[in-house]
């Protein structure tokens, strides 16, 4: 079993070795920086809406960053709730079109609200 611990800016001590407990511990635990970029994707794809992984994922560290950048989140795309908050068909026809560029054009499932006829002739022909 591998427990993973959060991202952590580790520094070093030059003036002694660490302890064999320290060493043990070590190992037990993994950062989430060396998972896969797609296992990481499942995560955040399970445990978090699309409007989060947009807004606050990136900001964890620079390797989450790199994950949600990358197509390997953009599968699935729920972005139904935040369009009847936004209730504003350009803008809907705005952030699909980010979001399929976002992923490389490989969303299997799309779900959008009120999206207007400049979204649907997007979609339809990527």
């Amino acid at each position: 079993m591998v427990l993973l611990s959060p991202p952590t800016n580790k520094t070093t001590s030059s003036s002694s070795p660490p302890p064999a407990a320290a060493v043990v511990a070590e190992q037990q635990w993994r950062s989430w920086e060396q998972l896969n970029p797609e296992i990481l994707s499942l995560i955040f794809g399970k445990v978090t809406p699309t409007e989060e992984m947009m807004r606050r994922v990136p900001l964890v560290c620079k390797g989450w960053n790199e994950v949600v950048g990358g197509p390997y989140c953009w599968s699935e795309v729920d972005v139904q709730s935040w369009c009847r908050r936004r209730n504003d068909s350009h803008a809907v026809d705005r952030v699909v079109r980010g979001l399929l560029r976002r992923s490389k054009f490989m969303v299997q499932r799309l779900c959008v609200y009120r999206m207007g006829e400049s979204g649907f002739f997007f979609v339809s022909h990527w």
